[in-house]
């Protein structure tokens, strides 16, 4: 019988905490095998403008503005690729 196994996430890595610094950037790997990656932030409206991100195959490089009014705020990263998805919920803290 073709039962379809449970797959596990795709693992999120990231050096450090999963922290972004205002006016820093910071890379997301998608450690996964598929070939279809798609990475996806998911913020609040207060954020809007304030991220950006580049994704170059299974890498996500999300940069944040230097403003300190963003400190205390999180946003999320979704990927989904090879009928798996995963997502990790990032902090902004202040540059200093």
């Amino acid at each position: 019988s073709d039962v379809p196994q449970p797959t596990s996430p795709i693992l999120i890595q990231y050096s450090g905490n999963p922290e972004l610094r205002i006016g820093g950037r910071k890379t997301f790997t998608a450690e996964t095998d598929a070939s279809d990656i798609t990475f996806n932030l998911v913020y609040s409206a207060m954020l809007e403008g304030k991220l950006t991100y580049t994704q170059d195959g299974n890498k996500c490089v999300v940069k944040c503005a230097n403003d300190s009014a963003l400190v205390g705020a999180s946003f999320k990263i979704e990927v989904a690729g090879g009928g798996q998805q995963s997502d990790l919920l990032v902090k902004i803290i202040s540059a200093v």
